[in-house]
């Protein structure tokens, strides 16, 4: 089985998402794609690196109101069963606030809860950003989550 880092950026309004191969260097990913117009009427869509759009995903209860964990939990679904000559091995988060930290960094509780600290300094992004950060770690995904802050620019 091949080796992937999925890449997510959970935000105020949409979950964009990317599976990028480890086998060597590329720049194209696997598949991209969001869950967008959260909050209201939910999108999915996805595209190969082709630029190839992909078959709608059956996603379920799209309808306002649905948990942002919900649709993680169905993106990771959807990836397990569209992407499964892959194995996610690494998670990497865009996280919009680290305080003083400038570079990527290994999620522990510890980090989390200085993370959280940081919500009122982004407060439609950083909850999002650590929500999905918790539903996976819930959901029982075993592999490191590195978390990467727009404040290292």
């Amino acid at each position: 089985m091949k080796q992937a880092i999925l890449v997510l950026n959970a935000g105020s309004s949409s979950i964009k998402f990317a599976l990028y191969p480890t086998d060597k260097y590329k720049e194209n990913y696997i598949v991209s794609g969001a869950i967008t117009k959260l909050g209201s009427q939910p999108e999915f869509k996805a595209k190969t690196a082709e630029d190839v759009t992909l078959k709608e995903p059956q996603i379920q209860n799209l309808e306002r109101g649905t948990s942002y964990e919900n649709f993680i939990l169905q993106l990771l679904d959807w990836i397990e069963s569209n992407c499964a000559s892959y194995q996610i091995i690494g998670v990497g988060h865009r996280i919009v606030h680290g305080g003083k930290l400038a570079h990527p960094c290994l999620i522990t509780a510890e980090l989390m809860e200085q993370l959280e600290k940081f919500a009122s300094l982004a407060p439609l992004h950083q909850p999002h950003n650590l929500g999905a950060i918790r539903t996976l770690m819930a959901a029982g995904v075993n592999t490191p989550q590195i978390a990467c802050f727009d404040t290292s620019f």
